[in-house]
């Protein structure tokens, strides 16, 4: 077997091995380079999930219209409220929702989301 080997890198085939290898190696390295970027995110677009409130009485209905105002998406169930004043409330909040440009999602019979629309 020594002899052959020392036949092999007379003729230069051996060298060639390495050479191969040291070659792939080199066109591997860029591609680790190329998928280890850092991911950069823009936190401000990243929506929390909407809390879900129980509102009882029209003040409470305010509170959560100014909540909406400030930026915030509201999923609000109106069960809790009196059936005299459930369609006031809901009224009122529809109209601030027009008013400040956002939207209106059911997601069953007492429970909405208002949220904002995406630019």
């Amino acid at each position: 077997m020594g002899l052959l080997n020392g036949l092999f890198k007379t003729l230069g085939f051996e060298g060639e091995k390495k050479k191969g290898k040291q070659q792939q190696t080199d066109d591997i390295k860029p591609q680790l380079k190329q998928k280890t970027q850092v991911a950069e995110y823009d936190l401000k677009s990243i929506k929390p999930q909407p809390t879900l409130y129980q509102p009882t009485s029209q003040i409470e209905v305010q509170q959560l219209v100014d909540k909406f105002r400030d930026g915030e998406d509201v999923l609000v169930d109106i069960k809790n409220i009196d059936i005299k004043e459930r369609t006031r409330s809901l009224d009122f909040f529809c109209g601030a929702v027009y008013a400040l440009g956002g939207k209106i999602k059911q997601s069953d019979d007492q429970t909405f989301l208002f949220c904002h629309l995406e630019n």
